[in-house]
């Protein structure tokens, strides 16, 4: 174990697979010290030479990509479990319906959830630091992107079903 953080690999996510991305994200979000480590390792050794590190490490910094990495965990975490329902030989369509519609009742908890704990760092935030006006508020991030992503995927499992 390195800086106490456990060994983990960073997964590149496949094109359709929901459980690597979840995997991905993961990995992500509980190597993230240790990651940002490296990566400010890389670029102070290797500078221009390592754009990718770079650009990545300037990603990573930004405080509304974590937040992104940490609201997505709990969505994908729940199209992977029922990705892995749909996958399962033994599975029958009662089987199928219950993981669909406790996959589409876990999506609407989450908007709900998400949206108090969203609510609740922006304030802390604001408390702890002087916000700039053009600065865009992590609030304001959720309801544009995470809600929006929340209820596309919703359409597309009740279109699908």
């Amino acid at each position: 174990m390195l800086l106490k953080h456990p060994q983990l690999k960073l997964i590149q996510p496949g094109d359709t697979r929901w459980l690597s991305y979840f995997r991905s994200v993961n990995a992500v979000i509980r190597c993230y010290e240790p990651l940002m480590i490296t990566l400010e390792h890389i670029v102070h050794e290797r500078g221009e030479e390592s754009p990718s590190a770079s650009g990545l490490l300037s990603i990573l910094k930004d405080q509304s990509t974590t937040f992104i990495l940490h609201s997505l965990e709990p969505i994908i975490e729940a199209l992977s479990i029922l990705s892995k329902s749909i996958q399962t030989k033994n599975g029958n369509f009662n089987q199928l319906e219950k993981s669909m519609l406790g996959t589409l009742l876990r999506l609407e908890e989450l908007k709900e959830t998400l949206t108090l704990s969203s609510t609740n760092l922006n304030r802390d935030r604001i408390t702890r630091a002087t916000s700039r006006t053009n600065e865009i508020s992590l609030e304001e991030i959720f309801n544009d992107k995470i809600v929006k992503f929340i209820d596309e995927v919703i359409s597309n499992i009740k279109a699908r079903f």
